[in-house]
Formats: C-alpha cells, sequence, structure tokens
C-alpha cells in the first residue's frame, strides 16, 4: 500500500423516502382551502380594463388563477366552504376611515365562506 492510501467502513446506511402530497392526504392530513385577494392600487386603475379584478371574467387574471388552482385543491378540502379574503380596499366609507388589510369577500368576518 502506499502511504496514501484511506479505507472506509460504513456501520449504518438508511434509505430516507419524503412523503408525497398524496401520502399527506391518504393519512388523514386535512385541507381547507384559503383564498385572498389583493385590492391595493398596485393593480392598476380598474376603469382603464387592464386591472387585475377586471369584471369580464375572460380578463380576469385573478379569476383564471383561484379558478384552476382552487379548482384542484377543492377535491381535497374536507368542508368544501372556502373563505374568502381581500385585503387593500376601502369596503365601506360610512364605517371605516381607512383602507382595510383584512376583510371578508362576503361581508361577514365571522362566516367568510363563499
Amino acid at each position: 500500500m502506499h502511504g496514501n492510501s484511506y479505507s472506509l467502513k460504513i456501520t449504518k446506511s438508511q434509505i430516507l423516502r419524503t412523503p408525497s402530497f398524496l401520502d399527506y392526504i391518504n393519512n388523514g392530513c386535512e385541507i381547507n382551502l384559503i383564498s385572498g385577494i389583493d385590492f391595493t392600487g398596485s393593480n392598476m386603475n380598474p376603469r382603464t380594463g387592464l386591472n387585475l379584478h377586471n369584471p369580464d371574467f375572460n380578463h380576469n387574471q385573478y379569476f383564471r388563477a383561484i379558478s384552476q388552482i382552487g379548482g384542484i385543491l377543492l377535491n381535497f378540502d374536507t368542508d368544501k366552504d372556502v373563505p374568502m379574503f381581500g385585503f387593500g380596499a376601502m369596503i365601506n366609507e360610512a364605517y371605516y376611515e381607512s383602507i382595510s388589510h383584512c376583510f371578508a369577500m362576503n361581508g361577514n368576518i365571522f362566516r367568510p365562506e363563499a
């Protein structure tokens, strides 16, 4: 043997498996989908038609994202009730003097499910 020879002795080895999303679901993990929508000024003026909150659902990026992702995740939601919150808007000028950073999209903060 040469002076620079080394040996390695392995005393124990183990293969660890990383669980998948379905492993969690199949073993009892429950999912509850929650949605949040950004109404801040960074979404552009709604009068231009380019706003992310465009009422035309064919051109509304939020609607498309929530529909596509939510449609998949809702299959795993245990109660199928989806709380929907918004932030960055003045929701009722008669009661609020400033912008709300968390409000129920349906107006009921105690039962915000849609």
